[in-house]
């Protein structure tokens, strides 16, 4: 699953988050899960990475839905 475009990050840690999703797109094809987008990502008050309980079970529904 790719790593969500977390929107308080510096711009540096951005590019090399877009970076490691395309080369994990490129490597994983199909079976690669896109991150969420940025409208559904909840941080944790002050916090820039770290999900609220919700946001967590929406990622964890992401990939509960491509296990079999």
């Amino acid at each position: 699953m790719g790593i969500p475009p977390f929107p308080d990050l510096p711009q540096q840690e951005k590019d090399n988050i877009d970076h490691i999703n395309a080369q994990a797109s490129d490597v994983f094809g199909d079976r690669y899960i896109q991150p969420l987008e940025q409208e559904s990502l909840i941080t944790l008050g002050n916090d820039p990475i770290h999900y609220t309980p919700e946001t967590a079970l929406e990622v964890m529904g992401r990939v509960e839905h491509r296990l079999n």
